[in-house]
């Protein structure tokens, strides 16, 4: 009983104690961001929210910059990172609730600036986290993290005490901590070096070369329309509305949307595993937001809370899915795995706060539109619709998200093949691949597990490989941290007992 759940916790990524861990830690960290965009001073009409926002999207861009260009090791990377963190959220959470409760709004503006850093780099390495761990502990975390987020701030209620923006912070960030020890990478941050024994070697095997130009443009165009979504929706959240009381139980419809949408992905993902197809929400978000909008320009007097619902829910379906893929597109970069994931998650992350920033920014001015009648509702719903239109079917088609979701078209590829496989011994080949998916390897790592089991030594790795001794060891810690293993031989004799078959193979032989 023990060995199956200690396989189904592999398979989905993560142990259990890694995965609950992260869904309270991921959560927590957005409900701190949540409540600080809450922040006001009575008397000062001075917004601090966007302020918060931009502060935390610059500190993700230079992220993303410095980890593409300075090329420290990984765990050099780590414990930079970790370091600048803490001092920032440390320095937030002293300097904002002074401010509050001195009434001081300078003192706020640069608590806000400080914090916002903070909370930037925060969700960078939450980010890292998803990207060490497989497309399963992906879909679990995120949506069980939105539900979380939901229910911290609803019960907080419309006052944000001390204790929430004290507290919160750094508990997120212990549990980041314990999160990594707990898979292991704690060696790395606590600076322990790991002696990794090799043997004698073998001939290499052929690279699989990845496509980095497609890769780099889809990304991009996944950026442009995180700013896009992300603006559009939290500016139509300025709008003065008449909550529901149904509503106002869970916080309001924003945070109510956040529960919805958390709950139906968390379902399907555990009830379908493997055959979820995470595009689907995709499919999902822009008809859910365009009913939204549609409400909004008809029944703006009467049933504005329901359109917000629905234009919330539409754009909550693509934030989750944009974690989503920004781990799996931090698993196809052809780089450093972890550098990878403070790129990729650092311009997620910049991308995500610019346009809510700007949302924040030019909120006064939007409200005003519909209050005062400078320009007429139907004129700005259109608009709205028209830009998400284009970038949903001309930007960032439902192909290039599939593009994105390459391991999932893989799974499914090997399901399709698996139950003729299954009447013929595995291959050497077939028992690496199988190695990789089951631990959620890295294409990269990938190279460097077929080697290692053919019993490749480091320097013919990072001679066979093109990259530095450094860089070799680096990667060649990362397979055995995965694996869970500690020699060479170990490695081989793991390769050498996987026996397990695609899962719809072995249904589909069980069904006949």
């Amino acid at each position: 009983m023990n060995e199956d759940l200690t396989t189904e916790a592999q398979a989905q990524g993560g142990s259990a104690f890694g995965i609950l861990i992260s869904i309270l830690g991921f959560g927590l960290c957005r409900a701190w961001i949540v409540f600080c965009l809450m922040l006001s001073l009575p008397g000062f009409a001075f917004t601090y929210s966007w302020v918060f926002l931009l502060s935390g999207a610059l500190s993700a861009l230079v992220v993303a910059v410095l980890t593409r260009r300075v090329r420290f090791s990984l765990t050099s990377t780590r414990i930079r990172l970790f370091r600048i963190t803490a001092s920032f959220l440390i320095v937030g959470v002293i300097l904002i609730p002074s401010a509050l409760y001195l009434g001081l709004w300078l003192l706020l503006i640069i608590g806000s600036i400080l914090g916002g850093v903070g909370a930037g780099l925060l969700q960078v390495l939450w980010g890292e986290r998803f990207a060490s761990h497989g497309s399963r502990f992906s879909l679990v975390v995120a949506p069980a993290a939105a539900i979380l987020t939901a229910l911290l701030v609803a019960l907080s209620g419309n006052i944000v005490s001390v204790i929430a923006l004290v507290v919160v912070p750094l508990v997120s960030f212990v549990l980041l901590i314990l999160e990594i020890d707990g898979s292991r990478f704690g060696q790395q941050l606590l600076m322990a070096k790991t002696t990794v024994p090799l043997a004698a070697a073998q001939p290499p095997e052929t690279k699989l070369e990845p496509e980095p130009r497609e890769l780099r443009l889809a990304l991009w165009k996944l950026m442009f329309s995180i700013l896009l979504f992300s603006f559009i929706c939290r500016a139509f959240d300025a709008l003065p509305v008449t909550e529901a009381p149904f509503f106002l139980f869970f916080g309001g419809s924003a945070l109510f949307s956040l529960i919805v949408v958390g709950a139906t992905m968390l379902v399907l993902s555990v009830a379908l595993k493997g055959r979820f197809n995470v595009t689907l929400t995709y499919r999902l978000s822009l008809p859910i937001m365009m009913m939204g909008f549609a409400v909004l320009a008809f029944f703006f007097n009467t049933h504005a809370a329901i359109s917000l619902l629905l234009i919330n829910v539409g754009y909550e379906f693509f934030d989750i899915l944009s974690w989503i893929l920004f781990a799996e597109v931090a698993r196809q970069e052809d780089e450093h795995k972890q550098d990878s994931a403070y790129r990729v998650f650092g311009l997620g992350v910049a991308f995500t706060f610019i346009g809510m920033a700007l949302a924040h920014f030019l909120s006064e001015a939007f409200v005003g539109l519909f209050v005062n009648g400078d320009s007429s509702v139907m004129g700005i719903v259109l608009l709205s619709m028209m830009a998400l239109v284009l970038v949903t079917f001309l930007v960032l088609p439902e192909g290039m998200v599939q593009q994105l979701m390459a391991g999932q078209k893989g799974q499914r590829g090997e399901q399709r093949a698996g139950e003729f496989a299954l009447l013929l011994p595995m291959t050497f080949e077939e028992r690496c691949e199988g190695v990789v998916a089951q631990y959620g390897l890295t294409l990269r790592e990938r190279e460097v597990l077929l080697l290692l089991a053919r019993g490749r030594t480091l320097s013919p790795i990072s001679r066979d490989l093109q990259i530095a001794k450094s860089t070799a060891r680096t990667h060649i810690e990362n397979v055995y941290i995965k694996l869970a293993v500690h020699k060479q031989q170990e490695l081989i004799d793991l390769v050498e007992s996987f026996e397990e078959r695609p899962a719809s193979a072995t249904n589909n032989l069980a069904a006949e």
